[in-house]
Formats: C-alpha cells, sequence, structure tokens
C-alpha cells in the first residue's frame, strides 16, 4: 500500500508540475494556447483514469494555486475550468460509463465551470466578456464599411452590406449558446480521443473507449424535430414572433450540427468500406459538410434506409467472388 502511494504521489507530483507548465507557456506564448487547451485536461484525465478521483482534484487544486501566485487568480481560472473536464474524463474512463455519457458529463461540467468563471469575473472586475464581443463585432462591421468605402463602392452597395452583417450578428446572438455548447462536445471528444491515446501507451488502456466515426448513430427522431423547427421558423418570420423564431432558430442549429455528424459517420463509413486514402476521405466529408443540403440528403439516407446493410453485403458477395 505505501508503495502504491509513493507512486501516486510521483505521478500526480510530477503530472501536475507539466499541468503547470502548460498553463503558463500557453498564457505566455499565444501559438501554444491551443496546445495548453487539450493538454491540460487530457493529462489530469490520465491521471484520475490511472490514479483515482482523489489524485485527480488533488493535481488540479495544486496546478490552480501555483498559477494563480504566478498569475493571478483571473488568469488561472481558465485551468479550473478546462481541469473539470479531465476530471470527469478520467472519472468515466475509470468507472467504465458508457461513452455517451461520458461526453455529455463533460461537456456540462465544462459549461457550467466556464458560466461560474463568466459570474466570478463580472462580479470582481464588473467585466462584461458578452458586451465585449458585441462591441467588437460592431466595430469589424463599421472598418469593413469603412474599408469598402474607400475602395470604391456605392452606398447602396454598402447598406445592402451593412443590413446583411446586422442580421447575421442578430441570428449569433440568438444561437451563441446552441453553438458553444455543441462546440464544447466536439472539444470534448478531441480530448477523449487524446486520453484514450495516451492512456493506451502508458499502460492503462481504457475499457470502453469512444466509437469509432463510422459507428456513429443519432436518433430518427432528430429529422422530425429539424422538420419543426424548420416550419417554426417560417411561421415564425410570416407572423412575426420574435420568442418562436428564436427558439426556432437555435433547435435548427442543434439538429442540423446532429445531423451534420450522422453525415460525416455515413460517409466515413463509405470510405472505409472501400479503402478509400485517409486524407481523401477528409477531403469528401469536408465537401459533404459545406453543402447543408448535402449533409441533410445523407444523413436521411443513413437513418431511414438499409445502405448500409446492402453495402455490407455487395462487399461480402465480391469478396467470396475474388
Amino acid at each position: 500500500m505505501k508503495t502504491t502511494d509513493t507512486r501516486a504521489i510521483i505521478e500526480a507530483g510530477f503530472l501536475t508540475a507539466i499541468v503547470v507548465i502548460i498553463d503558463i507557456l500557453a498564457t505566455t506564448v499565444p501559438v501554444f494556447g491551443i496546445f495548453g487547451t487539450f493538454l491540460t485536461p487530457v493529462t489530469i484525465a490520465v491521471l484520475t483514469l490511472r490514479r483515482g478521483y482523489k489524485w485527480g482534484f488533488l493535481s488540479a487544486i495544486s496546478s490552480f494555486f501555483i498559477l494563480v501566485m504566478y498569475l493571478g487568480p483571473l488568469m488561472a481560472l481558465p485551468e479550473a475550468v478546462v481541469a473539470s473536464i479531465g476530471i470527469v474524463l478520467g472519472i468515466g474512463y475509470r468507472s467504465e460509463w458508457r461513452p455517451r455519457h461520458i461526453m455529455l458529463a463533460a461537456s456540462v461540467a465544462f459549461t457550467l465551470m466556464l458560466v461560474i468563471m463568466y459570474v466570478i469575473v463580472w462580479l470582481t472586475t464588473e467585466l462584461n466578456v458578452l458586451a465585449q464581443l458585441d462591441e467588437a463585432m460592431v466595430r469589424s462591421v463599421q472598418n469593413s464599411i469603412a474599408m469598402y468605402r474607400e475602395m470604391g463602392m456605392s452606398e447602396e452597395q454598402l447598406k445592402q452590406f451593412e443590413d446583411l452583417m446586422k442580421y447575421q450578428f442578430e441570428a449569433m446572438r440568438t444561437v451563441f449558446f446552441s453553438l458553444f455548447y455543441c462546440s464544447s462536445i466536439f472539444g470534448v471528444y478531441i480530448m477523449a480521443r487524446i486520453t484514450e491515446f495516451i492512456a493506451k501507451r502508458t499502460g492503462t488502456p481504457v475499457a470502453k473507449p469512444m466509437d469509432p466515426v463510422e459507428t456513429w448513430r443519432v436518433p430518427k427522431e432528430i429529422v422530425l424535430i429539424f422538420i419543426l423547427g424548420f416550419i417554426g421558423q417560417y411561421w415564425a418570420n410570416k407572423e412575426g414572433w420574435t420568442l418562436i423564431g428564436q427558439i426556432s432558430q437555435n433547435i435548427l442549429t442543434v439538429t442540423l450540427l446532429i445531423l451534420t455528424v450522422q453525415a460525416i459517420s455515413f460517409v466515413w463509413f463509405i470510405c472505409k468500406l472501400f479503402h478509400f486514402n485517409k486524407m481523401v476521405s477528409i477531403i469528401l466529408v469536408l465537401l459533404i459538410i459545406m453543402v447543408p443540403t448535402i449533409t441533410i440528403t445523407a444523413a436521411i439516407i443513413d437513418l431511414y434506409s438499409p445502405y448500409r446493410k446492402k453495402l455490407l453485403e455487395l462487399r461480402d458477395v465480391n469478396s467470396r467472388d475474388e
């Protein structure tokens, strides 16, 4: 027991030092920021997976207080936010949760911690981050209009451009939180896959890894919800129902992203089935998701038709003929 505790202490101290170094580099070297965002939770997730949640909490708290001394409380807050993802990932893998439950729990923890961080920053500094983002968008429109005016655009064209940008920004405000939560799920998935890779290399493979891309399946009811959102958006625009329009716009955004996931799964399944080159497969996926109509069509075909089964049968027939 003493030997296990000693190893755990050494491992926790070593990984805590790595977390601190990564976070300091992320705040001082802007290019390293994106790597720090992903590597910090992964490090804590691996520690939690190997040694348990107590050591994960200890590492997160220790690294937070060290960063407070070096960088200050406000600069150390983001470390606490991303560390929550690592702790939940580690607990989920160690407890052998289902992959979907791990993704949901980690994304919810990340969102809650981010809200808490926003409230703390607002209470201590009276800094409204959302208001600043709004002001930045307004300034960007004004700068763009000034640039196009210098290039010789007519006032009528500038007015059309301004109206278009205002409409787009208003739409972004409406679906901001939906997009943010969906993007957090995507980030959590990347962190989870990196955690699985490192855990396997360190001799602690996870019992229930994330499902391969080609096996992803979403509920068929998503298509019906998407249609309801489309109908709601149509009637809201026609009748001028602001609240219904905002709700429908968020429903459309979330369901479209979910259908995009299904379309990616379908395309990746076909690429794997016919042994396409990985680069070719990635290009095909990017081409599909760039056109929403094709994305929705591919997702509906995959959900409501037996194409996967028929393609597998075709492959088996060809294999027997050979």
